[in-house]
């Protein structure tokens, strides 16, 4: 573990070292430029956590895995370009570095973990991989300088709070993702500029959670094509309808629906046949 006590701002780790430990440089606020080795393999948890004046890393890319909290609160970042190897971003990679702007995600990664950039509230675009399947609970929430978020072709499912309170989303466009079967709880709560979303031929999807759509204010379409005739409105812990079948077809009426009329509600899509 790197001395508390050091007041250097810069330190280059040995390049004999293949992993750097759980706790490494925890809290090393007056670091401002750390060295890797060219031959790293690991990072482990809160390696690097709370180094808030670091500016820029350089990962190499023989890292295979960076583990839980590695970059947590590091908010002198403002561009991280990942290894080519990960396949997981892990849960609180890179939550509260709130100066960080990009972000390069590799091909190859295929989840991205819970709140892994929560509070990231400058970044205004990320380009995920089309083989990511999993965004996980509360993944990009907080992300409030999020102007725009393309769906991963291949997206299964998105967690509870994923995109919640990014404040700056105007559209969401998951037309033609046939992979998509589930929407968390919350997902999109509080994304107040958000105006529009569609669902057009998302034939797999089959369930919303409640409150998804809560507190978007400002959402007046909501479409859907090529899905069902109709959804079920259910509570979130029964299994019987609350509600009749409600017609797909009004965009302007779906988003009524969503956001304020059932939105203490889940919903359940139910095949036409």
């Amino acid at each position: 573990m790197y001395p508390k006590g050091k007041t250097a701002t810069s330190f280059t780790i040995p390049s004999t070292v293949t992993s750097v430990g759980d706790y490494a440089f925890y809290n090393c606020s007056n670091l401002t430029e750390i060295i890797l080795p060219s031959n790293l393999l690991t990072i482990e948890g809160h390696a690097f956590e709370g180094c808030n004046n670091l500016v820029s890393i350089n990962l190499p890319n023989t890292i295979t895995d960076i583990s839980h909290n590695a970059f947590q609160n590091c908010s002198g970042l403002t561009e991280v370009v990942l290894p080519s190897k990960l396949t997981i971003i892990n849960t609180q990679l890179f939550s509260g570095c709130n100066n960080l702007v990009s972000v390069n995600i590799p091909d190859g990664v295929t989840t991205i973990g819970s709140f892994a950039f929560s509070g990231c509230s400058s970044l205004k675009s990320i380009d995920l991989p089309d083989c990511v399947t999993n965004i996980e609970n509360g993944a990009f929430s907080r992300c409030s300088s999020l102007t725009e978020f393309r769906m991963p072709a291949n997206i299964q499912y998105l967690g509870d709070n994923a995109l919640s309170s990014c404040s700056g989303l105007i559209t969401l466009d998951f037309s033609n993702i046939t992979t998509l079967t589930s929407i968390g709880r919350e997902t999109f709560s509080d994304c107040s500029s958000l105006k529009s979303v569609n669902f057009n031929y998302c034939s797999n999807l089959t369930s919303i959670g409640s409150q998804a759509f809560v507190g978007c204010e400002a959402l007046t379409q909501i479409s859907f094509t090529g899905i069902t005739t109709d959804w079920n409105v259910l509570s979130g812990t029964g299994t019987k309808p609350t509600e009749k079948p409600i017609s797909l077809s009004n965009a302007s009426t779906n988003a009524r629906y969503f956001t304020d009329t059932y939105c203490r509600y889940s919903y359940r899509f139910e095949r036409a046949i």
